[in-house]
């Protein structure tokens, strides 16, 4: 009966592998072509639940409707309160999905080998559950109410360590880039948030169930309307700590980033500018032909040196230069992720810009170089000069907007009050639940 329980056991998480990957898949599929599939992404956050209680159920026999509605509705809630959020603080989901997309491509490229590490460790602590649970039942023999505890903490504890190795540093990574758009890094944070809801529930189940913090000395107790809520201090502290150094501290680190980062282009902007400005507003052939001359030439190498600082930007100009037959499958996704993202990446406007500007260089050089007169000469340097002045206004600008926008946005008080109020009612929730759990067992 054991090897049969067993077998059904590895068959249900077999197919949560699976389908979970496929539905993974899917979602990156939308994301390369900016489509967002809601429904696929709600049916990707409870589907894992409703497996762990399958997979719980088929190994001790344990099941419970209401335990299972409750953990849903943790999961739908935390999914529509990220929904809300991102409409109300992120931008548009169809904009900021694939550059979240990109951005994750781009670091796997700069740094390929931590994307392998947090994979393989959240490999390793997902194949070593079903191991463990045939440690359970096959070497030390459990059974009954001993083996139901232990395949319940098993559970908690092993599946939501994989669970958070495997995405939570890579999110960390997102946050914290200096590449994001503010409006993608937003959607990344509101998305930590709900997924926050479940993610504390499941942990602080798996605490109580390796002790009651209420119990002990930090536990505090309020009664309200007659009814007392025991709260777990040390519970609170920790959900509350998570959610600072995983999602606030990073995202705090890369808003200020992505604004340094926004103002250094907007200053090499500004730079070529003023040089171009200096070489206009001397009135003198030889210094237009040689200073326009070589500002094409310097503007042409910096633009090629940025481009070669970062490494998607230089595969994807690489990718553009060859032919359909040279092109993987695997290059077609990573152009089409990069195509829906270049619009609201800083560092494609500035290429872009830049392109521009050497054009319109080489178009002045010819243009004022072949006028018939000094005059005229001078005459179009100075309308040329207009131009540019007003560019260079608007680049001081630009640096001027990326110093306001680098401030933390006001929802991030709301999200650590919202942290600290949630952890307390999660403890709670877990504080009934594992109840819950130890009378229908016992």
């Amino acid at each position: 009966m054991k090897v049969i329980s067993f077998l059904g056991f590895l068959a249900v998480f077999i197919g949560f592998i699976a389908l979970t990957t496929i539905l993974m898949n899917r979602q990156k599929q939308s994301a390369r072509s900016a489509r967002s599939s809601t429904i696929n992404g709600l049916f990707l956050a409870i589907f894992p639940v409703v497996c762990i209680f399958a997979m719980i159920w088929t190994v001790t026999g344990f099941f419970d409707l209401k335990l299972l509605l409750l953990f849903l509705i943790a999961v739908c809630c935390g999914y529509i309160l990220s929904m809300l959020l991102g409409a109300i603080f992120a931008g548009p989901l169809a904009k900021a999905t694939p550059r979240i997309m990109a951005e994750s491509i781009e670091q796997s490229l700069r740094s390929p080998v931590w994307p392998l590490l947090f994979l393989a460790v959240s490999t390793i602590a997902t194949l070593a559950y079903p191991i463990y649970i045939g440690y359970l039942m096959f070497w030390r023999q459990l059974s009954g109410d001993a083996l139901t505890l232990s395949v319940i903490k098993a559970t908690f504890l092993l599946l939501a360590v994989a669970g958070v190795v495997g995405t939570i540093p890579m999110l960390m990574r997102l946050l914290a880039s200096p590449n994001l758009d503010e409006d993608s890094r937003a959607r990344v944070f509101v998305n930590q948030i709900g997924s926050l809801i479940p993610n504390a529930l499941l942990a602080a189940v798996a605490l109580y169930s390796f002790g009651d913090p209420t119990q002990s000395a930090n536990g505090l107790g309020i009664e309200i309307l007659g009814y007392r809520m025991a709260l777990s201090l040390p519970l609170i502290g920790v959900v509350f700590a998570f959610f600072l150094l995983t999602a606030v501290l990073p995202y705090v680190v890369g808003v200020n980033r992505g604004a340094a980062a926004r103002e250094a282009l907007a200053k090499r902007q500004q730079s070529v500018y003023d040089r171009l400005l200096e070489i206009l507003t001397f009135p003198n052939a030889q210094k237009y032909a040689e200073g326009l001359s070589e500002l094409g030439e310097e503007t042409k190498n910096e633009l090629g040196e940025f481009i070669r600082e970062h490494a998607a930007i230089s595969r994807m100009i690489e990718l553009k230069g060859k032919s359909e037959a040279e092109i993987t499958e695997l290059d077609r996704d990573f152009l089409g992720t990069y195509s829906h993202a270049a619009d609201v990446d800083a560092r494609f406007q500035h290429i872009r810009l830049m392109d521009k500007l050497q054009d319109e260089i080489a178009t002045a050089l010819h243009d004022i170089t072949t006028a018939p007169s000094e005059g005229e000469m001078v005459n179009k340097a100075n309308r040329y000069t207009a131009v540019y002045l007003d560019r260079r206004r608007r680049a001081a600008d630009a640096s001027e907007e990326s110093r306001r926008t680098g401030k933390p946005r006001l929802f991030l008080l709301t999200s650590v009050l919202f942290t600290a109020l949630g952890s307390a009612v999660l403890g709670q929730t877990a504080k009934w639940l594992w109840e819950n759990i130890l009378q229908l067992i016992g």
